[in-house]
C-alpha cells in the first residue's frame, strides 16, 4: 500500500466505519450481545407477562467452548529449514531451537497475565464471529534496548467491536490497513502527550479531563499513527497524535501487527457484505433462544399468578369486608354468609401443551449445537467407551474454533519474529 496523507487516513477510517459494510455487521454483533447479556426482548408486547425468564443459552454457546479450549497448553514447535549440507542443516536446527525457546517463553509470559489472551480470543470468535489478536511491543525496548529488562513482546485481544480492518488479508491473516478505536478520558490523552518527545505539541481537544474522547490507533505495513477526536465532532476535524516527532510515522514493525480469524460459520462475501462472513455461534440460534424464553416466561407468569391462590369475595354490595377477610393464609378459618358474603378460590389454568412443545423443540435445537456432554451432563448407565465416543463426536462442533485459535496464535508468533527481524535489535530468551 502506498504512503497515505493524514486526510486520506481520515477518509479511509470514515468510509470503513460509516459507509462500508461494517454498519450492518455491527448491528448483528450488537444484537448477539443482547442475547449473551440476556437483555434481548422476548416479546414485542409483554403487558401480560410478569417476568421475562431468559435461560443463559447464549452464554453457554460462548463460554462452554472457551472454558474447554482455553485450558489447552500451547507448545511451540519450529522445524528447521532443510538443507543438503550437514553444516547448514545443523545451523538451521540451532536457529530453530533458539526461536522456539524464545517464542515459548513469550507465550508462557502471556499466559500468566490477566485477562488471559487465549480465553479472550476463544470467547470473541463464538460471540462476535471473529477475533483479533494484536502483537504489542514496548516502545522503550526499541529506544533503549541496552537497559531494557524483561520481555517486551506480548499478545492482547481487543474486542472485535473496536477493530476495523480491510478484508485483503496476507498469508498471516493480517489486513493491509487496520484501525482500533478506543474511548479514553481527555486527561489520559494529555498524560500521553506529556511523555516522550512531544514537547512542542499542544493537546487539541475541547473536552474536560474527565470526559471521553476518541482514540484511534491505525496501521498499514508502511505507516502508523493515532487519531484523536472529541465526541460528536466530525472525523475530518480529528487531530493526529504524533509518535516521536512525526504525525505519520514509518511502521518500524514492517508488518500490520493484527491477526484476524473467523468463526467458520459464514460464507465469503462476494458483494463485500461482512455480515455474511462474520457469523457468531449465537446468530443462527436467536429464534430458538427467543422461543424458549417466551415459553419459560409464560409458564413463570402462570406460576407467579397462582402460586398463592387467587381468591374472590362475592358480596351483596352492603356487607363490608374486614381486614381479616383480606388476609389469607394456611389454617385460616373463613366465614362465608350465603347471598351476603361468599368466598371463591380460582384454580390455576393448565399450562397449554403448545408452550411445552415449543420449549422442547427450541431446547432440542439448541442442544444440537451445544450437546449436553460438552457441558458435563452425562447419561445414567452410560459406559466410559460410549461417553468417550459421544464426546469425540460432539467436539467436532468446536473443531473449527480450535483450528482458528491455533492459526491465530501461530501467526501471532510468526509476526513477533518478523518484527524482531525488522527492528534489528536482539532479544533475550
Amino acid at each position: 500500500m502506498a504512503d497515505l496523507t493524514l486526510a486520506e487516513i481520515k477518509e479511509a477510517f470514515e468510509y470503513l466505519k460509516n459507509k462500508g459494510s461494517y454498519g450492518k455487521l455491527r448491528d448483528e454483533q450488537k444484537e448477539d450481545e443482547t442475547y449473551y447479556e440476556q437483555t434481548f426482548k422476548a416479546f414485542e408486547d409483554n403487558t401480560y407477562i410478569s417476568h421475562e425468564a431468559k435461560m443463559p443459552w447464549a452464554r453457554d454457546l460462548v463460554d462452554a467452548p472457551a472454558d474447554s479450549l482455553a485450558m489447552d497448553s500451547i507448545k511451540v514447535h519450529m522445524a528447521p529449514r532443510l538443507n543438503t549440507r550437514a553444516e547448514e542443516t545443523q545451523k538451521a536446527t540451532k536457529s530453530a531451537n533458539k526461536n522456539e525457546a524464545w517464542c515459548q517463553a513469550v507465550l508462557d509470559s502471556c499466559a500468566r497475565k490477566q485477562p488471559y489472551y487465549l480465553r479472550d480470543t476463544a470467547k470473541q470468535i463464538p460471540l462476535r464471529g471473529e477475533s483479533w489478536v494484536k502483537v504489542v511491543c514496548d516502545w522503550n525496548y526499541k529506544t533503549d534496548p541496552a537497559n531494557y529488562q524483561g520481555n517486551p513482546f506480548g499478545l492482547v485481544v481487543p474486542d472485535s467491536m473496536a477493530v476495523i480492518g480491510t478484508l485483503d488479508l496476507d498469508e498471516f491473516s493480517r489486513p493491509s490497513m487496520v484501525f482500533e478505536e478506543k474511548m479514553m478520558t481527555a486527561g489520559h490523552y494529555k498524560r500521553l502527550l506529556a511523555g516522550g518527545n512531544k514537547k512542542s505539541y499542544k493537546p487539541k481537544t475541547k473536552a474536560n479531563d474527565w470526559e471521553n474522547i476518541h482514540y484511534v490507533e491505525w496501521w498499514t505495513s508502511k505507516q502508523g499513527g493515532v487519531l484523536i477526536g472529541d465526541v460528536g465532532s466530525a472525523i475530518s476535524d480529528w487531530n493526529a497524535l504524533p509518535i516521536g516527532d512525526e504525525i505519520i510515522q514509518p511502521n518500524w514493525n514492517k508488518v500490520v501487527p493484527y491477526i484476524r480469524v473467523f468463526s467458520g460459520l459464514g460464507i465469503w462475501p462476494y458483494d463485500g457484505d461482512l455480515a455474511k462472513l462474520v457469523v457468531s455461534f449465537i446468530r443462527p440460534l436467536r429464534d430458538a433462544i427467543k422461543i424458549h424464553a417466551r415459553g419459560a416466561s409464560r409458564m413463570d407468569t402462570i406460576a407467579n399468578l397462582f402460586t398463592a391462590p387467587m381468591v374472590e369475595w362475592i358480596t351483596d354490595g352492603q356487607t363490608p369486608l374486614t381486614d381479616a377477610d383480606k388476609k389469607m393464609g394456611p389454617g385460616k378459618v373463613i366465614e362465608s354468609i350465603r347471598n351476603q358474603k361468599e368466598f371463591k378460590v380460582w384454580n390455576p389454568p393448565p399450562t397449554p401443551p403448545a408452550i411445552r412443545e415449543d420449549m422442547a423443540m427450541a431446547s432440542d435445537f439448541i442442544q444440537m449445537h451445544l450437546p449436553d456432554i460438552l457441558r458435563g451432563v452425562g447419561s445414567s448407565g452410560e459406559t466410559a467407551v460410549g461417553q468417550s465416543q459421544r464426546i469425540n463426536r460432539a467436539m467436532t462442533r468446536w473443531e473449527p474454533l480450535r483450528i482458528a485459535l491455533k492459526q491465530q496464535v501461530a501467526n501471532g508468533v510468526s509476526t513477533m519474529l518478523q518484527i524482531v527481524e525488522a527492528i534489528e535489535i536482539p532479544v533475550k530468551v
